[in-house]
């Protein structure tokens, strides 16, 4: 869509239609372009084969759902803030933001970084579900389109003031729903966890969510500060110019943003996305079924996730079973199938080597291991080796993983 549309407006400044006029002609012009040539790309298919159809379907509805992308630029701004990085730290906020960056500084980096994770989420997760709940895979990419043209071509700034005048519009009557119902969202997701504050999010979003220039971009900006419990937005600069100085949040609260604020923010959009699509997560058993008691346990505990979990019983050759897996897994636990390895006597170098495969799904994964070093480890060689290899295991995991946890007693300690 962003290939074409610049395609498009190189052609019209060329003629002299870079006014209002052409840009509500570039608005129909992709739109009308985008829907004949998806639709036209399903309807060949299906002459082929109704499940290619489907297919190209599935295909579109997920990569209308931006949110990927956007957190791992987030975390890379959170890795230059922990490293005191800020050249890099500017760099990065540069990939996710419009404004100028010469003049941040850490916390301004930060808070940038959480507006740009929040703002995103209704754009896009919460409004392409919104429009396909009504309108089908059709109503998410016209949303799409319009959002494209918003986000080239609807600046506020001499070259942009009335060629994208039309884009803006349509985005904002588009967004209006959907940024609302982020609100809620948001508040009511944040409400679910301690380390967030549910009501200070609904309360801030509804105060403060007005004080933005845009008519929909403060619902998420002002709920993410109130659920983190920060002040967001502040002074913005663009072109060299101060654009607004708006503070968002309470004034007791901190000003800007740090890198924890920013993993809080990315995994409160994250499990906001999760609940609103109704993903089914895939849960990876690694108990060896050895008798009918077993058996039975493992179906209590399916039973108890209930419909959100999608339950595989493997015990020893984990990334076969998760191929081509694209939903969130969660594997547990590494030590029973560290210990299911052994017993079948798999080698070093292929547990190791299975450890690096399943760091290579492009799904999200949690992995569950017990940590073995804490307890009592009998005097003989298989416990050794079985201590050894655990080791061995938490360490390859905890160099990559994203976020690494240790739960003590109940209590979650954020070590990574």
């Amino acid at each position: 869509i962003g290939k074409l549309l610049s395609w498009y407006e190189s052609r019209f400044r060329s003629i002299g239609l870079d006014g209002k006029f052409g840009g509500i002609i570039l608005a129909l012009l992709l739109l009308f372009s985008a829907l004949v040539i998806s639709m036209g790309i399903s309807s060949y298919l299906k002459s082929l084969h109704w499940s290619l159809s489907w297919l190209w379907s599935m295909y579109l509805g997920w990569s209308f759902l931006a949110l990927r992308d956007l957190l791992v630029h987030a975390k890379h701004v959170a890795k230059a803030l922990e490293t005191e990085n800020l050249p890099e730290a500017k760099r990065q906020v540069g990939m996710l933001v419009g404004r100028d960056t010469k003049l941040m500084d850490f916390p301004a980096c930060g808070r940038a970084t959480v507006e740009s994770v929040s703002e995103n989420l209704n754009d896009g997760v919460i409004a392409p579900l919104f429009f396909f709940c009504f309108f089908g895979i059709e109503g998410m990419l016209f949303f799409k389109v319009i959002s494209t043209l918003d986000s080239m071509v609807g600046y506020q700034n001499e070259r942009y003031q009335n060629f994208g005048w039309c884009a803006a519009k349509l985005d904002d009557f588009l967004s209006m729903i959907p940024a609302r119902i982020s609100w809620l969202l948001l508040s009511g997701t944040a409400a679910l966890f301690p380390e967030y504050s549910g009501r200070n999010a609904l309360r801030v979003g509804w105060r403060d969510h007005a004080k933005l220039p845009s008519l929909n971009a403060g619902w998420c900006e002002a709920t993410a500060a109130g659920a983190l419990n920060i002040r967001l937005c502040g002074p913005i600069w663009r072109e060299g110019k101060l654009a607004h100085n708006y503070w968002l949040g309470s004034q007791r609260d901190r000003e800007g943003a740090t890198a924890c604020d920013i993993q809080l923010a990315s995994r409160l959009a994250l499990i906001t996305t999760l609940i609103v699509s109704g993903l089914i997560v895939v849960y990876l058993a690694t108990t060896e079924l050895l008798d009918p008691e077993m058996e039975e346990r493992v179906l209590e505990h399916r039973r108890r996730r209930g419909e959100k979990f999608r339950t595989i019983e493997e015990p020893l050759h984990l990334t076969d079973a998760l191929l081509n897996m694209e939903g969130p897994v969660l594997i547990e636990c590494l030590t029973m199938w560290l210990n299911n390895a052994l017993h079948h006597q798999l080698s070093e170098k292929k547990i190791i080597t299975e450890i690096e495969n399943l760091l290579l799904l492009k799904c999200d994964v949690i992995f569950v291991q017990n940590e073995v070093g804490l307890g009592i480890i009998p005097d003989n060689s298989l416990a050794r080796k079985f201590a050894d290899l655990s080791g061995r295991v938490a360490q390859q995991l905890g160099e990559v993983c994203d976020e690494v946890n240790l739960c003590a007693a109940g209590i979650l300690v954020q070590i990574k």
